[in-house]
């Protein structure tokens, strides 16, 4: 069952000691809410020894490290130790999707190879995926609803940190998009702000 957590926006997002298996989904206001999230995520994890994956967009990677290093993290230490590991999202989400759906087994050979080749290290893992909102921006509700099933799948079977993130701009309070958001809190463990 999914717990609903709502926070003002002002507040950082709480990261208490996560569980093996945490999935949380974000719905944010604004790109630095976004920012700031991802950076305490990270943050925390890079400081405890946890392995972070982050796969998102040029723009929020590039935003994403600045900060980091901002907060005191050796970005490049981290990328070399094999600690922190970063993929392009659009590039990342062409290599699992057939005929404008996401196909499980190429995405076991993608995703899950690099989760599972990640968490073989010993390590916990936590990882950011943007892949599901390019699928909404692009308006694919049955792919991101498909790919946010796979993720919470590979959550059960190889337990990680998965962090989810959705700007509120994409959704209107319309009640198939009510539906929808319903669906996706449903395959979380966690909601924050949901819309």
């Amino acid at each position: 069952m999914t717990k609903t957590i709502t926070q003002p926006a002002a507040s950082k997002v709480w990261w208490f000691s996560q569980p093996d298996a945490d999935h949380v989904v974000h719905f944010y206001p604004f790109d630095k809410d976004l920012l700031a999230a991802l950076v305490e995520y990270f943050s925390v994890g890079l400081k405890v020894g946890d392995t972070c994956i982050a796969i998102a967009t040029p723009q929020h990677m590039v935003s994403l490290n600045a900060a980091l290093r901002a907060n005191g993290i050796d970005v490049l230490g981290a990328v070399k130790r094999g600690q922190y590991v970063m993929y392009d999202a659009s590039e990342t989400l062409e290599r699992f999707m057939v005929r404008g759906l996401p196909d499980q087994q190429r995405f076991l050979k993608s995703i899950g190879r690099m989760i599972y080749l990640t968490a073989g290290k010993g390590k916990p893992v936590r990882a950011f995926g943007e892949m599901v909102t390019l699928l909404w921006k692009d308006n694919n509700l049955d792919g991101l609803l498909q790919l946010e099933e796979y993720w919470h799948n590979l959550v059960q079977d190889h337990p990680f940190s998965l962090y989810c993130a959705y700007p509120e701009k994409v959704f209107d309070k319309s009640a198939p998009h009510r539906a929808a958001i319903n669906k996706i809190c449903a395959c979380h463990s966690r909601a924050l702000n949901p819309a």
